[in-house]
């Protein structure tokens, strides 16, 4: 359960943190004005951004986030409201087919509520972070985030009808973060209005954040920062979801609301686990495999509420009669494939460091 809260809270807070929400530097107490942007190198440009918390005053915007391959574009706009670094609220207001984003998200300095329209469901986490703690966590994102990034200015720019200023960030090799990024930074406020970098293991995959509005200057009331899910809405709190290993595909088959498929996979690979766990979109199911030397695979199995993501970018192929998306990438030096495809509200997900051949042939026996 402990791992479960921690990927949880990094998720939540890695979004906080590329939403330009969060910042391991303190605004400079000992200045009564801020130096004018053309005065700071990009450097000190890049810190300041980095540093636009909440705890600097209220922030009202729309944002925008695009994920593009260079041929196919697909975004999710949100409505943010921002008090301090543990109250925040984003709403979504428009977004493509694909993608399965909570549509509310909430924070309120120490519990994050996140719901799902589609399956009016609701999911309630104590986040074990107050305020000032949530920024000791941001300051260890950036850490990972800029380590060893070199900044430099490449222009100025409009973006939300606000003069910024274009720097550009490279160097980052830790494999985990992107290595390149361009920042549009506010010439007033120093907020990065713009976000541009190439997703780390996914080549030629680029996530765009864009402020279309934005106010730093908003009056925000309490009651933005708490939330009330619909009365008929199944509400779960976060420490009860369930999560089990099990030793075998049975076992699990009994606890997840679907059928389990029974896929062929090649001699050489024995089950290793299998496990079950609900969330916020509702169960899913994985089962794991391996050879016994260096490759793995696995075989997932996941309910889908309204329009369910199925990854980005990548190839259509087709899997006996069913059209599928395999898409590839390539993480601290480990290469790795997966083939998706829907089913009956399901999302069906192979996936492994096996050959492409291996993995076409255990999808193809799922779907048969």
């Amino acid at each position: 359960m402990v791992f479960r809260r921690t990927l949880l809270v990094c998720t939540v807070a890695a979004l906080l943190l590329f939403a330009g929400c969060l910042g391991p530097f303190a605004p400079d107490e000992g200045s009564e004005t801020e130096p004018e942007s053309e005065s700071l190198d990009a450097a000190e440009l890049v810190e300041r951004s980095q540093s636009r918390n909440a705890s600097s005053g209220p922030l009202h915007a729309t944002m925008t986030t695009s994920m593009s391959d260079g041929t196919e574009t697909q975004s999710v706009t949100y409505e943010v409201w921002q008090r301090s670094a543990g109250e925040m609220r984003m709403e979504v207001v428009d977004a493509d087919e694909g993608l399965g984003a909570p549509d509310v998200m909430v924070l309120d300095g120490s519990t994050t509520w996140m719901y799902d329209e589609d399956g009016n469901r609701a999911v309630r986490m104590d986040m074990g972070f107050d305020p000032e703690e949530m920024m000791e966590f941001g300051e260890q994102l950036n850490d990972v985030a800029f380590d060893g990034m070199e900044a430099e200015r490449v222009g100025t720019d409009t973006v939300a009808d606000r003069p910024v200023t274009k720097v550009e960030l490279t160097g980052n090799e830790s494999g985990l973060m992107p290595s390149e990024m361009t920042l549009w930074i506010d010439d007033e406020t120093y907020y990065p209005l713009k976000q541009e970098m190439e997703m780390p293991g996914q080549s030629g995959v680029t996530m765009t954040m864009t402020y279309d509005e934005f106010d730093p200057d908003a009056e925000l009331s309490d009651d933005r920062f708490t939330f009330d899910p619909p009365e008929d809405a199944e509400v779960l709190d976060f420490d009860d979801l369930p999560t089990e290993t099990h030793d075998d595909v049975e076992s699990a088959d009994e606890v997840v609301p679907f059928d389990l498929p029974e896929p062929t996979v090649p001699e050489a690979y024995t089950l290793n686990s299998s496990m079950t766990m609900q969330n916020l979109q509702g169960w899913s199911a994985s089962l794991q495999y391996t050879d016994g030397a260096d490759d793995h695979l696995s075989v997932s199995v996941a309910q889908a509420s309204g329009n369910a993501m199925l990854g980005f970018g990548g190839e259509t192929i087709e899997i006996g009669d069913v059209e599928a998306t395999k898409t590839s990438t390539e993480l601290l030096n480990i290469s790795s494939t997966s083939i998706r495809w829907t089913n009956d509200d399901l999302i069906y997900t192979v996936s492994g460091t096996a050959d492409e051949e291996t993995l076409r042939s255990i999808a193809e026996s799922i779907v048969e």
